[in-house]
């Protein structure tokens, strides 16, 4: 598997509130879908590049690129987070 860590919470480990940010852009983006409770916004980083990752008990939501302070929606995942969330389910 490739260098993958848990950093933290995203809102705790970050200056900008990454987690509060991916949330808003999570509802906005799906606004026309029944509502998703994504659990606490967690910060990975995978191979150099930080990763805030929205799941909840059924899996991975979205995950999103941070490019100095902002949010980068990811056309694939990760393969290091799929399979960290795939062995939770």
């Amino acid at each position: 598997m490739k260098n993958c860590k848990l950093i933290g919470e995203a809102d705790e480990v970050t200056d900008e509130k990454l987690g509060t940010m991916a949330i808003e852009k999570f509802n906005a983006q799906n606004e026309n879908t029944p509502p998703v409770q994504p659990s606490a916004p967690e910060l990975y980083e995978v191979d150099g590049e930080e990763f805030v990752v929205l799941h909840n008990v059924r899996g991975l939501l979205t995950v999103y690129l941070v490019v100095d302070g902002e949010l980068n929606t990811v056309d694939e995942f990760p393969p290091a987070l799929i399979k960290i969330f795939d062995n939770e389910a």
